[in-house]
């Protein structure tokens, strides 16, 4: 003790100096290390006019335009409409186009969600994609979900019908802000019988505790996609789940009442009744303010704290072939801000002890 108290009296005006120095470094490398954790690279390559895109959005939305590039290098064409912090993330059926989902995105956008529907890589702006990598449409959801993340959406339901419900459910466990999940006659992988694990939204499914919504109709013109469906519904881990079967001949975003006016290429001349549809359409709008909460509401806590309490933790596996990176987690900003802060105070206590042992030292 001697001996630090000898080295303590020996420190002059110089030190003290020193010892500031140290500490506004450590204050401004914190900072500096804080803004690096968080940059994110952007996926968003291009947006507006410029932008190509499917040849049924209508010319009033082309300055919405938003291409960007997914994990894989596929450069993917697409609408990016409203605001907010809770977003829709709206994946279309294989055969179908982008504007099958459009009438519910313009909803969801005029009543304060963000919303991203796509091109799939291998329809045309895009098709891109050739071989192995035209399965992976799951890359093509979590692509667009991190375009939604970069304009600062928090809370993200993926919702797809068909092949697009499918890929949503596959990328879901790897969305870190997932709140929810929607699909419509889904089939169960990507790939048929000879889908890999990773490839597997009934796998997928057993990893997803968010609410979930699941329809089907039992008429489908397109095949069976009831029992396909009710596999999904069964797999899924959540403890809010809905299904919901109607009976209308029609399949994916053609169940729901606003995509579907009277005739379809599969009606065979015939008018659908859109009763079970309107239904259906309701059922789901109900998911979305549930499940994200109703930016209209005043107090909307009271309808997002059930899925609030079931948000899941991210599942991230290499070896599943996701390549998208995670969003840097809060909780590790705070961790550093922990430690800076320690730092700090340690370093002015120990300069507030050399100024008083300095001053002690003056004649």
């Amino acid at each position: 003790m001697k001996v630090l108290g000898v080295l303590i009296m020996k420190i002059c005006k110089r030190e003290i100096l020193l010892i500031l120095i140290l500490t506004m470094s450590v204050t401004m490398f914190g900072t500096a290390v804080q803004a690096n954790s968080t940059k994110q690279s952007s996926l968003i390559v291009a947006t507006g006019s410029s932008v190509p895109v499917d040849a049924c959005i209508p010319t009033k939305l082309k300055d919405k335009a938003v291409q960007f590039k997914t994990s894989d290098g596929i450069l993917l064409s697409g609408l990016l409409l409203g605001e907010g912090s809770k977003g829709v993330t709206l994946g279309h059926a294989s055969g179908w186009d982008v504007c099958s989902w459009l009438p519910m995105a313009e909803k969801l956008a005029d009543h304060g969600y963000q919303v991203i529907l796509w091109s799939y890589r291998y329809n045309n702006p895009n098709g891109e994609a050739t071989g192995k990598s035209l399965s992976r449409e799951d890359l093509d959801v979590l692509a667009a979900a991190q375009v939604l993340t970069e304009r600062g959406v928090t809370k993200i339901v993926s919702a797809g019908a068909s092949i697009g419900g499918t890929s949503s459910a596959v990328a879901a466990p790897h969305i870190p802000q997932l709140a929810g999940l929607a699909i419509l006659s889904s089939p169960r992988t990507l790939l048929g019988s000879e889908s890999p694990p990773n490839l597997s939204a009934v796998e997928a499914s057993k990893n997803i505790r968010v609410p979930s919504f699941f329809a089907v109709s039992t008429n489908d013109p397109t095949g069976d996609y009831y029992s396909e469906v009710e596999a999904l519904y069964k797999a899924s881990a959540s403890e809010q789940k809905e299904f919901v079967a109607i009976d209308e001949y029609a399949h994916g975003t053609d169940m729901l009442s606003d995509t579907l006016q009277g005739e379809t290429w599969y009606s065979k001349g015939k008018i659908i009744d859109r009763t079970q549809g309107k239904q259906l359409t309701d059922k789901l709008w109900a998911f979305f303010l549930r499940t994200l909460g109703d930016p209209d509401q005043t107090n909307e806590s009271l309808a997002s704290s059930d899925s609030d309490k079931t948000q899941q933790e991210p599942i991230y596996d290499k070896g599943k072939g996701v390549l998208n990176e995670s969003v840097t987690k809060n909780d590790e900003r705070i961790t550093f801000k922990w430690i800076g802060g320690i730092l700090l105070v340690a370093l002015i206590t120990i300069g507030g002890l050399f100024v008083i042992k300095c001053k002690r030292r003056r004649p």
